[in-house]
């Protein structure tokens, strides 16, 4: 009976790829968490100012897109038809929006982008 181990060694690729993996102060991590935490934009707050001030662009000066605020602003949300489109483009622009955020956030911290 040979007394081999089962498992096969790491190929020097992937001894390398572990060793070039960057470490983190896990402080650091936290402090950015909660940094981002703090910053980032509500899914609940964006919904409820499309709902009551969708026609003025609320939910667009709330995330940002004061241009695009202005614009519904002055024209009425498009008379109502374009408040109505936007509500499919939210979840998209809020996405962006909070990797902006976090990109931003993290970095501050001194942490490469992690996505």
């Amino acid at each position: 009976m040979t007394d081999q181990n089962p498992y096969p060694q790491q190929t020097s690729y992937q001894q390398s790829a572990y060793q070039q993996a960057p470490q983190y102060d896990p402080a650091a991590m936290n402090r950015a968490m909660l940094q981002y935490d703090d910053r980032k934009k509500s899914t609940g707050v964006t919904w409820v100012l499309w709902l009551f001030l969708g026609a003025l662009g609320g939910h667009r000066y709330y995330l940002g897109d004061t241009g695009m605020g202005i614009a519904m602003t002055l024209t009425l949300g498009g008379l109502g038809f374009w408040a109505l489109i936007d509500a499919f483009f939210i979840p998209r622009r809020l996405r962006e929006k909070n990797q902006v955020i976090r990109q931003q956030v993290f970095a501050s911290n001194g942490i490469a982008n992690m996505a």
